[in-house]
């Protein structure tokens, strides 16, 4: 009696933990399946492989609202009827469905019109019919430890596999085609002709898959050779790093479409870019070839010859536009920032089709107009803070109006936004030159002025906005995971524990702070953020969930607009339990007046060029902003800084990036060694907000195109003499170097000279068997800003040079150095040695 009501105690102590169990398992654990309308097509042909062809409808028993993963994968298991073996597995080859529910029938939810494919190359089978049994299996959709829900739904089915000849030699497959056919078309940005035509095999695929080679045995590689009319090859299919430029990769199988026989429907992509062909319509020879596996046998499918015509292409830059409608409005608002916004209509010449690389390279599809504000003599006073690909990909391209014209649609029509918090001017009213310019999805490729206008505006106050966050603590998950309502996008994937977040602080748009991500935080620490602000602008502080998949979520927004004032918001909303974010306002720095000019000059003893820079502003504060002086080229991103700048005149320290004023006002003289620039370059002298990375005082002169050649590294030959080494006698030839010290100061152990033995201009350093002080291979490191260096030569080598006169070369690895050519008289050295004797 006793072991039996031992018995139905575990029996009720079982079925009470399966119950807390089951409470304890997440809903979308516990979801159930239903499979309806289920088919199975064992004969499916898709895109010229044989596939097992699944089609069903799902329905499930909990709906989406309840779950919070709503995602599931089906996938299939084939196994052999009879012995249970399984042929087939591949979790990682499902269809996935989502448990949404019904409109109709609320409460309930449907997936339908599923449909998974298994490949038959990939089933273990004996040759012969099998009999077998598909089985559906269902996993959760987490990226982590999905639940495996086992079989949902069984089909038993049969399949016959042929006992085919599986060890052909590939000299006995053949091809040809019929049916080839030329119609033009784009892809991906690149204009061209597609070549169609059915390709006809003499043996299927799997007929060359003997044991001993690999899986890839049965595929074969068609392609194109194009000839013009003397036999001269104008294109030839290769393995481009465009999908559309390479081969056709087949698996020649008997095709149901065409009774059974083994042909494949071939399409291949001929780029004009790429058919060496002048514009105009030229009679062509179209040659189908293809080729095994590992290429080592080649098929000559048939050739055919057709007339195509090649359009004339352009370069990005003959792109012309023409404006039927500009307009300039000021005191407009977009996105929450007020600025000027420029309004457009008008038409392109020619479509992204014709314009040459647009295909290989997707920015050069597109065209970006946007301003640029200046003075009278070509100062800017302001330009977009990004490239128009960074705008493009972050959908606010409010600072540049983005068009991809094509041959159906040149017309173009839209505005963007110039704002007031990046014009570089004083409170007022103001006048200003609008330029318009051209460039590319990256800004890289071309930039090219199309129109300028004078216009006049009024400026309003502009603020430096410092957002001070102190430490934030975060609610726990309990506490605010049911409060959906003061979430904006509440996160249903958020496990029960703290989230993964981050900070940012926007204007408008644009981002300009962002903290790193605090994983599984529960508070965040304190941070500063700086911008500018236009009066009125829109900013926000955000606190965003980091999910790994990069769908980031917003959990809680605090919004404020720019004013000349101080205040304190406390952070008590959505996930933020505590905290407090303190706005200080001030008005920023003015550029009330500038100058620029670049000119010629020495400065001790090296030629170069003296830069002066003559500023007057308001509202300086010299903790905030440094001057700096650094290369503009005529892109976005082409911005590098110029070694060797000495400042000449005016007070300012020097810091890592740059310069730090003293005073708002006055005249700095800055010195550019001719070694330390490039010519063609633009001059870039501004004053950089530290914090807020803004730009202040953009000038900019250009350097000439031709720089001149310096002198500064002074070689002479001044004498020789004879010595033994080790028995043998040597010449060595002495000579002095010279050079300013601020060349040695400026380069210091970078600095080289390099020296060749040149006889007949053939090096002869080999010759050499030692030099003072110690060099390596033609390479001399002064130490000194003057001194004497001997090279020591064999002298009975020396003296069987022919002819007698040869030369030295030095030369340093200053930029824009002239080298210098010392000649050297072998008579009158030799004839030293004669005398000795």
């Amino acid at each position: 009696m006793r072991p039996r009501l031992h018995l139905i105690c575990l029996l009720f102590l079982f079925a009470f933990m399966h119950i807390v169990w089951a409470q304890n398992e997440p809903i979308h654990h516990r979801q159930q399946f239903t499979i309806r309308a289920f088919q199975l097509n064992h004969e499916d042909v898709h895109e010229g492989k044989r596939f097992i062809k699944a089609t069903f409808d799902c329905s499930f028993k909990f709906p989406i609202k309840d779950l919070s993963h709503s995602r599931y994968k089906f996938y299939a298991v084939i196994k052999e009827a009879a012995s249970g073996k399984v042929v087939y597995k591949n979790p990682k080859n499902y269809v996935a469905a989502l448990a949404t529910e019904s409109f109709s029938q609320p409460g309930k939810a449907f997936a339908e019109g599923l449909i998974l494919r298994v490949p038959h190359n990939e089933l273990t089978l004996p040759p012969g019919k099998n009999s077998l049994i598909f089985e559906l299996h269902a996993l959760s959709g987490e990226f982590e430890n999905p639940k495996d829900f086992g079989s949902i739904y069984q089909k038993p089915f049969s399949i016959e596999k042929e006992q085919g000849k599986r060890s052909l030699d590939f000299a006995e497959q053949s091809f040809s085609f019929d049916h080839l056919l030329l119609q033009a078309d784009a892809k991906s940005g690149t204009k061209g002709f597609n070549v169609r035509f059915n390709l006809k095999a003499a043996h299927p695929h799997d007929a060359f898959l003997a044991p001993d080679r690999p899986a890839e045995a049965g595929t074969f590689l068609v392609g194109l050779i194009i000839t013009d009319s003397s036999g001269q090859v104008v294109f030839q299919t290769n393995e481009g790093e465009r999908w559309f430029e390479r081969w056709a990769k087949i698996q020649p199988i008997e095709n149901p479409k065409f009774d059974r026989q083994i042909i494949e429907e071939i399409e291949l992509f001929v780029p004009y870019e790429r058919l060496r062909l002048e514009p105009g319509n030229h009679q062509v020879n179209i040659q189908v070839v293809a080729y095994n596996f590992d290429r080592s046998h080649r098929y000559k499918a048939g050739e055919q010859s057709l007339i195509v015509f090649k359009p004339k292409m352009y370069p990005y830059s003959a792109q012309e536009v023409n404006f039927s409608r500009l307009s300039v409005d000021e005191k407009q608002k977009k996105q929450g920032l007020h600025g000027l916004v420029v309004s457009a209509q008008g038409s392109f010449r020619y479509g992204y089709e014709v314009i040459k690389g647009a295909g290989s390279n997707p920015a050069l599809a597109y065209y970006c107009l946007y301003a640029t504000l200046e003075t009278e003599d070509g100062q800017l006073l302001y330009e977009p803070r990004n490239t128009p690909d960074y705008y493009f990909n972050q959908a606010t391209s409010y600072h540049y109006l983005i068009t991809k014209p094509s041959e159906s649609m040149l017309h173009f029509s839209g505005d963007w936004l110039i704002p007031y918090k990046d014009i570089d001017l004083p409170q007022g009213k103001q006048e200003a030159w609008l330029v318009l310019h051209l460039t590319d999805l990256q800004g890289k490729v071309h930039k090219k002025v199309i129109h300028r206008q004078k216009i006049s505006f009024e400026q309003p106050a502009r603020y430096r906005v410092q957002t001070q966050q102190s430490r934030l603590i975060l609610r726990p998950y309990s506490a605010w995971s049911n409060e959906r309502h003061n979430i904006p996008a509440y996160p249903q994937y958020i496990r029960k524990k703290a989230p993964n977040v981050f900070v940012q602080a926007v204007i408008g748009k644009d981002i300009f702070g962002q903290s790193v991500v605090y994983p599984e935080a529960s508070e965040v620490p304190a941070q500063s953020f700086v911008t500018y602000a236009a009066e009125g602008d829109a900013l926000q502080w955000q606190i965003w969930h980091a999910d790994p998949s990069g769908q980031h979520m917003l959990l809680t927004v605090y919004e404020w607009t720019a004013q000349n004032n101080h205040k304190e918001i406390v952070l008590n909303q959505g996930v933020a339990e505590s905290g407090s974010l303190k706005i200080e306002s001030k008005p920023a720095i003015e550029v009330m007046a500038r100058n620029l000019t670049l000119s010629p000059t020495f400065y001790q003893e090296v030629q170069g060029y003296e830069v002066s820079v003559v500023l007057r502003t308001r509202n300086f504060d010299e903790s905030q902003v440094l001057l700096f002086v650094d290369y503009e080229d005529s892109t976005f991103t082409g911005k590098k800084n110029i070694p060797y700048i000495h400042l000449i005149k005016g007070k300012a320290k020097i810091q890592h990036e740059g310069y730090e004023l003293e005073a708002g006002t006055g005249e700095w003289k800055f010195f550019l060694p001719l070694y330390a620039v490039e010519e063609g370059k633009h001059i870039r002298v501004a004053l950089k907000d530290k914090e807020a990375n803004f730009m202040h005082a953009m000038l900019r002169v250009p350097l000439p195109a031709t720089l001149p050649s310096t002198h500064l590294m002074r070689v002479d030959f001044v004498d020789s003499r004879k010595q033994k080494i080790e028995g043998t006698e040597h010449t060595v030839l002495r000579f002095h170097y010279e050079m300013p010290d601020l060349v040695l100061a400026d380069w210091g152990t970078s600095l080289r000279l390099y020296f060749r033995l040149l006889n007949e201009d053939k090096e002869i350093n080999d010759m050499i068997t030692q030099t003072q002080p110690v060099s390596e291979a033609g390479e001399f490191r002064p130490k000194l800003t003057k001194g004497y260096f001997e090279i020591y030569i064999p002298t009975a080598k020396l003296c069987e040079l022919k002819p007698a006169a040869w030369s030295v070369e030095w030369k340093s690895n200053l930029r824009h150095e002239a080298p210098k050519m010392l000649k050297i008289e072998n008579e009158t050295l030799c004839m030293e040695r004669l005398a000795q004797y």
